[in-house]
């Protein structure tokens, strides 16, 4: 019983004096106990798993949140996007998951300045948030290695991980795979997101990248229709059938303000019966690249085609780009409407599904078709050459824009950048974009 007693006296003793164990949030603020919401990622790539957890409590005494991210998967992690359901149905959406109304952790406490609206952790910014401020992207512009830690404040509860950006070290002449499919959320004690492994993945190929560099690809999904395919009408989505009942009408669709006529291709991974699902591919340059990812390279994607939609392909295939900078005053930032250029090289009926291009520096990519246009045939390449996108390093050739095609001309010492005076002649044709 003396030995029981002590052995008591002692596990009390230890309690009374060991303080609780700090968190990434406590850290950074001690007047919190812990993060209100934790997530934490683990799996391998192409396969993450977000698991969320934490107290609950709202550090405002209300409803905003502090986030702490905890990487546990061999990953290095980009991005993340977030999700909760609709609290406010109308603008200015003062409820919902983005709406920042200048009660951030930082402003709050008045102890730290990461980023204009006060809601930043350390290394991280708010990108692409949807218009009802339901869903955005944390993106971290330093990548969260295997194993570290970090923090952000957000105004209500995420509930959901719609995609979680890989971020990866590219090698000129390599190509580096970034695998991504769709998230699945279950909810039992604690909400867990899981994402699908699937073939779907974007392959960056290099041409002239500097040591050191490295690339965040995330795959934000965006709703495809209506793809204006059956006799539904233009409100509605395409072909889904069998269909016992009329579609769902009037939905967000995807829309290229530039290219009107054309829509997204839907991704069988990301779309179910009735909802046709597209993905944009947003690439994100960190910045500790010394270059600022202005290299050149080839992008190709590979996906399978949802075959409720699309059973028989697409023809007309298109590789749409939007590219830091151009137009002015854009930065790369997925989902958007104002694709401007299309970088299309070349697209094969196959399974997976790739469709080619290239660019440079931070962009958004989607795949796109015509679909007044006949399918491609199974097995069958069709192929075009638009020219590289400014710049290009490699002073032997012409920087030039899109659509100006790379030309066999002598470089003008006084005009070096031909694209100022470019006139349309044949393109010097080639299948892995260069010439």
């Amino acid at each position: 019983m003396k030995a029981l007693f002590a052995v008591l006296c002692c596990a009390v003793l230890m309690l009374i004096v060991t303080p609780a164990k700090a968190d990434v949030c406590s850290t950074a603020f001690p007047q919190v106990p812990s993060c209100g919401v934790t997530i934490t990622i683990t799996g391998t790539s192409g396969n993450l798993i977000a698991t969320f957890g934490g107290s609950g409590m709202a550090y405002d005494g209300d409803e905003d949140q502090l986030v702490g991210i905890i990487n546990n998967s061999p990953v290095a992690v980009g991005a993340i996007i977030l999700s909760a359901p609709i609290i406010s149905t109308m603008p200015p959406w003062s409820d919902n998951l983005f709406a920042f109304d200048g009660d951030g952790a930082c402003t709050y406490f008045g102890s730290c300045s990461f980023g204009p609206t006060g809601y930043e952790g350390p290394n991280n910014t708010f990108v692409g948030t949807s218009p009802d401020l339901t869903t955005g992207k944390v993106l971290f512009t330093v990548a969260l290695a295997s194993g570290a830690t970090t923090w952000f404040s957000i105004e209500n509860t995420p509930t959901a991980v719609a995609a979680i950006g890989e971020n990866k070290p590219l090698t000129a002449g390599s190509t580096t795979v970034f695998p991504f499919g769709p998230f699945a959320c279950v909810t039992n004690e604690n909400i867990t997101c899981t994402e699908t492994s699937v073939a779907d993945d974007l392959q960056i190929a290099p041409r002239n990248s500097a040591a050191g560099d490295a690339l965040t690809v995330t795959a934000v999904p965006v709703p495809a229709g209506p793809l204006s395919l059956d006799s539904w009408g233009p409100d509605y989505f395409g072909i889904e059938g069998p269909l016992l009942s009329e579609p769902p009408s009037g939905q967000l669709r995807f829309s290229a303000a530039n290219y009107s006529n054309l829509a997204c291709v839907p991704y069988s991974d990301f779309s179910s019966a009735g909802n046709p699902g597209c993905v944009e591919l947003e690439l994100d340059c960190p910045a500790t690249d010394s270059d600022g990812c202005q290299f050149v390279y080839t992008a190709t994607a590979d996906f399978n085609i949802d075959k409720l939609s699309l059973p028989n392909g697409i023809g007309g295939a298109y590789f749409l780009g939007e590219h830091d900078g151009n137009p002015a005053g854009y930065n790369g930032q997925c989902p958007t409407t104002g694709f401007n250029v299309n970088i299309f090289e070349s697209y094969t009926a196959t399974a997976p599904d790739p469709i080619r291009g290239g660019g440079t520096g931070n962009s958004c990519f989607v795949t796109a078709f015509d679909p007044t246009a006949q399918p491609v045939p199974t097995g069958t390449t069709v192929s075009a050459f638009f020219g590289f996108e400014f710049p290009v390093s490699d002073t032997k050739v012409n920087p030039i824009f899109v659509p100006c095609p790379i030309t066999a001309a002598t470089p003008n010492p006084r005009s070096p950048f031909m694209n100022r005076h470019c006139r349309r002649q044949p393109a010097a044709r080639s299948r892995n974009g260069s010439s």
